[in-house]
């Protein structure tokens, strides 16, 4: 019996390590794409004044139809340079491309030029 009831509390602590694990795990992925998100924000604005979150908050509002109801999505596009996801209207379009950001666009250009020499 007192070894049945040690195996029980073995049990029970090794769920509570395997769930703190998976809390951890799970925080962090939330963590790292929160900060992939706000680097792409923040490289997507050159400011971060208020009159531009106004602006930004604006042009969303402007896309919702009436009601309240939020928009249907807008098509998601993938950088060529970093392949990153981003919605199409936030995206810079240069050489038949899609960039997250205009010096992706240039860093890109700059590639294919080199490549087009011959290096």
């Amino acid at each position: 019996m007192p070894r049945l009831i040690v195996l029980i509390v073995i049990g029970f602590i090794a769920n509570w390590f395997w769930r703190n694990l998976q809390r951890q795990r799970t925080a962090a992925g939330r963590m790292r794409q929160d900060t992939q998100a706000s680097g792409r924000a923040n490289g997507a604005r050159t400011s971060g004044s208020a009159g531009d979150a106004a602006s930004q908050e604006r042009a969303t509002a402007s896309r919702r139809p009436r009601g309240g109801q939020p928009a249907l999505a807008e098509p998601m596009v993938r950088c060529a340079f970093c392949q990153t996801h981003l919605p199409v209207s936030e995206a810079t379009s240069s050489l038949g491309e899609h960039f997250c950001h205009p010096r992706h666009a240039r860093d890109y250009a700059v590639r294919v030029a080199q490549a087009g020499d011959g290096r």
